[in-house]
């Protein structure tokens, strides 16, 4: 699972589904949604994106159900 801050979130959120492990997005690590940061971003938008990306390389993420089962925290 990787994680990555500011400007670096997208870059190893994208290594990490490509690796096939798990990603953390959210405001708290990148208030930004692009790189010159001009737009302001949304959870909303970063998953979006995150799932985006996921789906072009053939992957698909845990729904927030799965992921609590996997997690033991149903």
């Amino acid at each position: 699972s990787v994680g990555g801050i500011g400007d670096f979130q997208l870059k190893m959120n994208t290594l990490g589904i490509v690796d096939g492990g798990g990603v953390r997005v959210g405001l708290e690590d990148n208030i930004y949604f692009d790189h010159d940061r001009t737009q302001l971003a949304s959870n909303g938008d970063l998953i979006k994106r995150i799932i985006g990306i996921a789906a072009v390389i053939g992957r698909t993420p845990y729904s927030h159900k799965d992921t609590r089962k996997v997690l033991g925290i149903e």
